[in-house]
Parts: structure tokens; C-alpha cells; sequence
């Protein structure tokens, strides 16, 4: 990509083009193999979760769940806590969906999920020890639904084959990460910090995404009333 030198012919002669970034990004990189040559069938992730992990989540979630990720790698790519606060009462006491909240232990997350925990008292199973992968993915296979940020949780999500619904900021390239396919919901802004590729000083000193803030909690509790009548994205 933008490397191109007099001397490349010789060197490689055989290019393959760069594919459309409307493609999400495992297409694209299917798309590249089948180019040099590989045969391919159907996507697959084929993801195992192991059975004392499994057994693990079967004692702590007894049935199906709603899983929340409120937290992400970064603050501005989280959608505001009270927001959260005020979805959860509408998300809660739906028969046979108990919610489900993890983070990943740091002070922040904590924080964050103690704030979950005060709204909901009894209604909601907070994790604020960082779990392991095979717990996570082990408490997500138990999930109708997943709700959450930009983060890597989605992704993991979408590939044990359960719905999603992410609250994202607009940036060039996000169509390439966003789960594919009828399962999966987006709630999208468009940003400043990511059209300018860094903060504005608003963003910055509060350390609050105030894009993602113009999200209202009834828009993502409609993108959850969509995900949970649609068909479930095969894992």
C-alpha cells in the first residue's frame, strides 16, 4: 500500500490489488488469498470454549443472558456512563435475560461497573475481576445479546455467532471492523476527534466522548429490540 518503486516488477511480479474498504476486513484478507490462489470455503471461526470454562459460566449464569461492555481501550471510544445507567432499567427485568456486565479490572472499569451495580442493585451480575479469555468467551456463548463499545469484546462476540450492538464513532475504516451481517446493530456519530485524528480540546480535558453522548439510551434500547428479533450470526 503506496510503496510502489521502479524496481517492484522485477521483484515481485505478480501484484494483487487492494480490495474495497466497504469489504469488512476479513473479507478483504480472504479476498487476497483467494488471489494467490487458495481455494476457500465459507467463514468459519470455529472458536472452542473449554468445558471446565464452559462449566464455570453454566454456575454463575444459569440461563440465557444480555451482556454488557460498557468500557473500551480508550474513554473517548466509550459511550457516557449515565447513558449507560439509564439504559440498563430498560434492558433489565426482561423474563429469562438476566444482564451480565464484565470490564477488564483496571481501576477505571471498576469504577465504572460499581455505577452499573448501584442502578440495577440485584438486576445485573457484575464481573469486575478481569476474566480470562475462555471465561469471557465461556459467559458470551450464554448471551442473546451483546451490548458494548468499540473493543475487541465485539468482535469476539460476533465470532461465537451472538448478536451485537456497538455504539461507534464515524472514522474512515469502520465499515472494514464492524460485525457483519443481520445480527449485528451500530449506533454511529459522526466525530470530530476522529475526522481531525486526534482530540478536540473538549473531549480531551473532560476525557468524554461528547459524539458518542448524542447517542440517546433509546436509540441503543431500539438497536437492542432489532438485534434480539433478528436471527443470530452464525459463529
Amino acid at each position: 500500500r503506496g510503496r510502489h518503486h521502479f524496481y517492484n516488477p522485477w521483484i515481485i511480479p505478480a501484484w494483487v490489488p487492494l480490495q474495497p474498504r466497504n469489504l469488512p476486513m476479513m473479507e478483504q484478507r480472504r479476498r487476497v488469498l483467494s488471489a494467490m490462489g487458495l481455494s476457500l470455503g465459507p467463514i468459519r471461526f470455529e472458536l472452542k470454549v473449554p468445558d471446565p470454562d464452559r462449566a464455570w459460566a453454566a454456575a454463575k449464569v444459569p440461563g440465557r443472558c444480555i451482556h454488557l461492555s460498557p468500557s473500551a481501550s480508550h474513554a473517548l471510544k466509550e459511550w457516557p456512563m449515565e447513558h449507560w445507567c439509564a439504559l440498563l432499567p430498560k434492558l433489565a427485568g426482561r423474563p429469562g435475560l438476566p444482564i451480565v456486565a464484565t470490564g477488564d479490572g483496571s481501576p477505571r472499569e471498576r469504577e465504572r461497573l460499581q455505577r452499573l451495580s448501584r442502578v440495577a442493585g440485584a438486576g445485573v451480575t457484575v464481573f469486575e475481576e478481569r476474566l480470562s479469555l475462555a471465561r469471557l468467551a465461556a459467559l458470551l456463548e450464554r448471551s442473546s445479546l451483546h451490548v458494548g463499545a468499540d473493543s475487541g469484546v465485539t468482535h469476539l462476540a460476533a465470532a461465537l455467532g451472538v448478536r451485537t450492538v456497538t455504539a461507534y464513532r464515524e472514522y474512515e475504516g469502520r465499515i472494514e471492523w464492524s460485525p457483519p451481517g443481520p445480527g449485528h446493530r451500530q449506533c454511529v456519530v459522526d466525530c470530530a476527534c476522529a475526522a481531525s485524528r486526534q482530540p478536540i480540546p473538549e473531549c480531551q480535558e473532560a476525557q468524554r466522548s461528547a459524539c458518542l453522548a448524542r447517542i440517546t439510551p433509546m436509540q441503543l434500547l431500539a438497536a437492542c429490540e432489532e438485534a434480539l428479533r433478528s436471527p443470530g450470526a452464525p459463529g
